[in-house]
């Protein structure tokens, strides 16, 4: 890397686990910024729900509040990862492409999703010292038979649209031509 670096943590559920940034990411940024300018970092595993990246997750099932045993793990190792990764530049910028939400959609889970995505926002800044982080949110897509969409599918989807538009520097992206056929 060089003096001066763009740094991009991709993190997410199965959706990221599935892109080759090398095939996806990495040329397109190559170009746009120059090959040593970019610091691509990424963690991400199937099936956890937001809870795996930020410990204010508390999700009601039946009405019983229920917390992960694990919970912000996932986030420790992303940050751990772009801490390591721009050795001896200077970040010039930190951008967070985020594609999760498949297991928060069952069991009472989607309902803390805004308030736990709005602290992992916080702790990010807090992590890296500024108030300058992009977000690029991957909202859930459609899912590939109409009949299995459910509330908590669309609340969810809902959200994601709403934390793109409403935090500062950030952004959704339409997946709907993506058919999620996780669910």
């Amino acid at each position: 890397a060089g003096d001066n670096v763009h740094l991009m943590m991709l993190t997410g559920d199965e959706r990221m686990k599935g892109i080759d940034e090398s095939e996806s990411f990495l040329p397109r940024l190559h170009s746009e910024l120059g090959d040593d300018k970019v610091v691509v970092v990424k963690t991400a595993y199937q099936r956890k729900h937001l809870g795996h990246w930020h410990d204010s997750w508390v999700a009601t099932p039946r009405g019983r509040e229920v917390r992960d045993y694990a919970q912000g793990w996932l986030l420790d190792e992303l940050v751990q990862k772009a801490r390591t990764a721009p050795e001896g530049s200077t970040v010039q910028s930190v951008t967070l492409v985020w594609a999760q939400g498949i297991e928060d959609t069952s069991e009472g889970r989607a309902a803390p999703y805004e308030k736990t995505f709005q602290a992992l926002t916080e702790q990010l800044s807090d992590e890296f010292g500024r108030d300058d982080i992009h977000y690029v949110i991957a909202r859930l897509g459609l899912l590939s038979e109409p009949s299995k969409r459910h509330p908590e599918w669309d609340a969810v989807r809902t959200i994601q649209e709403q934390l793109g538009d409403s935090l500062p520097k950030a952004c959704w992206i339409d997946t709907d031509d993506i058919v999620d056929k996780s669910k």
